[in-house]
Formats: structure tokens, sequence, C-alpha cells
């Protein structure tokens, strides 16, 4: 019951995240539209552990691409 609540979140909030890339005319979901799709379905208090989280995720893709660039 409760990986099917899970997969219904994911499911709901990459539907509302779909929506709004193509609203932007993007055919890839990015993670700002992630973000804007849990401000849309009231998800707000997720907000701030997602975006750290994608700050982070940047940070290391840098550092891994820099890194690869020097060998």
């Amino acid at each position: 019951m409760v990986l099917e609540a899970c997969n219904e979140f994911v499911q709901c909030v990459a539907s509302e995240a779909n929506e709004i890339s193509t609203k932007e005319n993007k055919s890839t979901i990015l993670p700002e539209h992630v973000v804007k799709a849990l401000e849309s379905l009231d998800f707000a208090s997720y907000v701030e552990t997602v975006s750290a989280a994608m700050v982070e995720m940047k940070a290391v893709s840098y550092t891994q691409l820099t890194l690869a660039t020097k060998t």
C-alpha cells in the first residue's frame, strides 16, 4: 500500500512537471520543472529539500565533469 502511494505521488509530480515543461516548449523535464510541479500541487514543504538536493547534484556533476576533462 505504501509502495502504491509512493508510485502515485511520483506519477503525479512527473505528470505535472511534464505539463510545465511542455508549456515552456521544453522537451526535457528539468529539475526546475519538478520544483514548480511540487509548488503547483501544494507540496511546497518539499521544495526546500528538493532544491538543496538539486544544488548538490549540480555541484557533484560539475566536479565530475571537471575531473573527467583533466584526465
